[in-house]
């Protein structure tokens, strides 16, 4: 759990053309409170409820969906399943 919420705590990725690579989103355009955040809890503790998130936070997340960490495996190696063979 604690790499999950190391990489939600992180920065967002961004593409700004179909052919270019993909960067983190600069931290000064990431709106506050952080999307991801819960209401009334840290950086959003003036937002009491999730209804009452300003507009550009829930647009920043449909916007850039993607962290720019990935979440490690447990032992740092693909897992593979194997069904019927």
């Amino acid at each position: 759990m604690d790499d999950i919420e190391k990489v939600f705590n992180g920065r967002f990725k961004e593409q700004r053309t179909g052919d270019s690579s993909w960067t983190p989103v600069p931290d000064e355009l990431v709106p506050r409170p952080r999307p991801g955040t819960c209401a009334g809890d840290g950086a959003a503790a003036d937002v009491r409820s999730s209804v009452q998130f300003p507009d550009e936070t829930l647009t920043f997340i449909k916007s850039f969906p993607l962290m720019d960490e990935a979440v490690p495996s447990v032992n740092n190696r693909p897992c593979y399943t194997r069904t019927a063979s």
